[in-house]
């Protein structure tokens, strides 16, 4: 992050608050409660690694970085195995 002139110290705090997973954690322990976890942790992993593919995205266009868009690139072949894993699941349990 620091390589590509992002200072940590900068993000403004309703971000962080707004990403920190205490919603998700919500959904989670009611679907726990509901006895429909599996269901729901699939589709809410679904949900959340399609939004950190798009982000993903995203940064890959606009970063000249060569070293930044290996590491997007490697990581972006371990997030399509996984959404593909879920997206059977959903498929399967739907």
């Amino acid at each position: 992050m620091t390589n590509n002139g992002i200072d940590l110290t900068k993000i403004d705090k309703n971000v962080i608050d707004k990403e920190n997973g205490s919603e998700l954690t919500k959904k989670l322990e009611d679907a726990r409660l509901n006895a429909v976890f599996d269901r729901t942790y699939a589709r809410e992993m679904t949900y959340q690694l399609a939004t950190v593919d798009s982000l993903m995205n995203q940064v890959y266009k606009s970063t000249k970085s060569t070293s930044l868009k290996t590491f997007l690139e490697s990581s972006n072949s371990n997030l399509q195995s996984l959404k593909k894993q879920f997206s059977e699941f959903n498929a399967t349990n739907g």
